[in-house]
């Protein structure tokens, strides 16, 4: 069944496409554009697919440790294991690890005892040091900066690695999803596949030795100097999917029947206030708005299903981390009714207009009159950090630890809005303590609401009609547990 051209329409203001670009665990970037989908064709034939293929670059940096190619790095995840991976409600997972657990600062993880690299020998504490040491050693690495947050590591013994932390993180299980090779060197993995070669191609094949069995036996390698090009090769089947990066777009408006397949991400889509105006200022102002805003429509008309609404700047399942109900805060709509504010949004991106347009819709519902003002980039950016705005519309992704506090903190780094509290400030430290409970943090949050939560986006993945089975995706893990993907 082809798309139509509405459709086609909505992928193109939506849709983003992965370059050789950078993979951080960003607590840095203030805006984006957003865009994500989710829909799955019918089939035109009953031809079961034996084989895929994905975009890799082997003229880029293929140590998965070090290498700052999307594409690579992903696609390296399936030749290079971790410890620990997180699923799609931020939870950590064992893959490597028989078991972690915490006891103050110290995370003591215990390996499998069936795991072996590619070539055989077995995989020990010891290789897992080494690999953590190549990410701490590389600055470029996308897994540095969890890194920072490491004393020390050592191995006890063969099968036990112990991680000191220098402060208590509540998933501490979050920071040990770097990859293991043998020696702490690239070469040889111990992941469901390794590298080969096919009739002079080059594919990634099952490995035998892997504890389970991948479904999809061989992965053909495609290459591409241009990434404008991965469309026209993904149109003509010369590659089957296509994994969206953060950052770049590029419209996807390829007639091949493909499914689109969305999941959670940390990317936070918020509204940040200038505490020098005297109204915003004000707690009650703040809570009012922050209660005006019909945020499950805005995810699911305005971002077309793409998005999870966010009370709160945690985590966007972060109702599920201890089985809390939405808060039901109080507000007095009375406190906001006649006060005019301007929203401040970067230029270029339709979706930023479409976002605010709803925030100012739900606002205006509850008498506030909001005015939005747009700003090319760099000028947006120097205008928040100059206070030359009542609110602004950011996007920024929460970190690995799920700490959200470098919005808000006092001296935090993209702390702009001049928000200062000391309770606020401690709480977070708290929770990680476990001093206090998630809901008494999150009381806490709403009580003083430094910044305002909209939605969290999603991811996607684009893929040929034939794949299916992906679980366990997260926005570290694009392709989550793909030894469970099968060909139809």
């Amino acid at each position: 069944m082809k798309k139509t051209t509405a459709f086609i329409l909505i992928i193109s203001l939506l849709l983003c496409l992965p370059g050789c670009e950078a993979v951080i665990d960003p607590q840095s970037s203030v805006l984006g554009a957003y865009g994500q989908n989710e829909q799955e064709t019918e089939t035109e034939t009953d031809v079961k697919k034996t084989e895929m293929s994905a975009l890799y670059y082997e003229d880029m940096d293929t140590n998965p440790v070090t290498t700052d190619c999307y594409a690579n790095s992903e696609l390296l995840k399936l030749v290079y294991s971790p410890l620990i991976r997180t699923d799609g409600n931020f939870k950590p997972y064992c893959v490597l690890a028989q078991s972690y657990a915490q006891d103050g600062l110290t995370v003591t993880v215990t390996l499998r005892s069936d795991i072996v690299f590619s070539d055989g020998t077995p995989v020990t504490a010891s290789d897992v040091v080494k690999s953590f040491a190549a990410a701490e050693k590389s600055s470029t690495s996308p897994y540095n900066r969890q890194t920072d947050l490491f004393e020390r590591y050592y191995a006890q013994d063969d099968l036990t690695f112990v991680c000191v932390l220098k402060d208590s993180v509540a998933e501490s299980g979050a920071l040990l999803d770097i990859p293991v090779m043998k020696n702490g060197e690239s070469g040889i993995g111990c992941g469901p596949y390794v590298f080969s070669e096919i009739n002079g191609k080059d594919v990634l094949v099952v490995n035998d030795n892997y504890y389970r069995r991948a479904n999809v036996p061989v992965i053909y390698l495609t290459e591409t100097k241009n990434d404008e090009n991965i469309t026209s090769l993904f149109s003509a089947g010369e590659l089957d999917i296509i994994l969206a990066a953060q950052s770049s777009s590029l419209s996807l408006t390829s007639l091949r029947d493909y499914s689109i397949i969305s999941y959670p991400s940390n990317n936070l889509i918020y509204i940040g206030m200038n505490f020098a105006n005297e109204k915003l200022a004000d707690p009650a102002v703040r809570q009012a708005r922050w209660s005006a805003l019909d945020r499950e429509r805005l995810a699911a008309q305005t971002l077309v299903g793409f998005a999870d609404a966010a009370e709160y700047p945690v985590n966007p399942n972060w109702y599920r981390m201890q089985g809390l109900g939405v808060s039901d805060l109080q507000t007095d709509a009375a406190s906001v009714f006649g006060l005019s504010f301007s929203l401040l949004i970067s230029s270029g991106s339709d979706l930023n207009e479409a976002v605010a347009g709803s925030i100012k819709e739900s606002l205006e519902q509850c008498g506030v009159t909001v005015s939005i003002e747009s700003a090319q980039p760099a000028d947006f950016e120097a205008r928040i950090q100059s206070g030359q705005y009542d609110m602004y519309l950011g996007q920024t992704a929460v970190s690995r630890t799920m700490d959200p506090t470098f919005l808000y903190g006092t001296g935090a780094a993209m702390n702009y809005s001049g928000f200062s509290n000391a309770d606020l400030d401690t709480a977070f430290d708290k929770f990680e303590r476990a001093d206090i409970t998630l809901l008494e943090y999150l009381d806490l949050f709403c009580q003083y609401m430094p910044i305002i939560p909209v939605v969290f986006r999603k991811n996607v993945i684009y893929c040929d009609k034939n794949i299916t089975g992906f679980t366990l995706q997260s926005p570290w893990n694009s392709l989550g547990d793909f030894v469970s993907v099968v060909l139809t």
